[in-house]
């Protein structure tokens, strides 16, 4: 999606995320959530507790910085060690532009921008719950 400014026209972030919200439980070891990333071709995996709930976000540099940098044993490390918890996350909304969203990365020390897909992870979690309380 673009938005006109005059006769330019100027992506948003919407055009350029990706809608694909893979989710993994936090109890899961490094090797299950790179397994998890490569399986659904994505750079992040989603991670909930038992209930579903958020607790934060591993990207592929997560992995590579703390799990292959520190010739870490993928099977044997918790993912929970190295995850990126919600309150650190820099977001930005879908609807601002990609110029916006290269600026705050050029500002951040971690580079790190996760789009603001709130309401869309809302959504999804309450359509898992809806899901699971029609199976009982």
């Amino acid at each position: 999606m673009k938005k006109r400014n005059g006769s330019e026209d100027i992506a948003l972030v919407s055009s350029v995320m990706s809608m694909k919200l893979i989710k993994i439980n936090a109890d899961s070891n490094a090797l299950q959530v790179a397994k998890k990333m490569s399986d659904n071709k994505v750079s992040s995996v989603i991670l909930t507790d038992d209930q579903d709930k958020i607790e934060g976000i591993v990207t592929e540099r997560d992995l590579v910085r703390n799990i292959c940098a520190n010739d870490a044993l993928p099977s044997q490390t918790p993912i929970i060690s190295i995850l990126t918890r919600l309150l650190s996350i820099i977001t930005i909304d879908k609807d601002s532009t990609v110029e916006e969203a290269a600026h705050m990365m050029q500002n951040q020390l971690e580079r790190q921008v996760i789009m603001h897909l709130l309401s869309h992870i809302m959504k999804s979690q309450a359509d898992t719950t809806r899901k699971k309380g029609q199976g009982k």
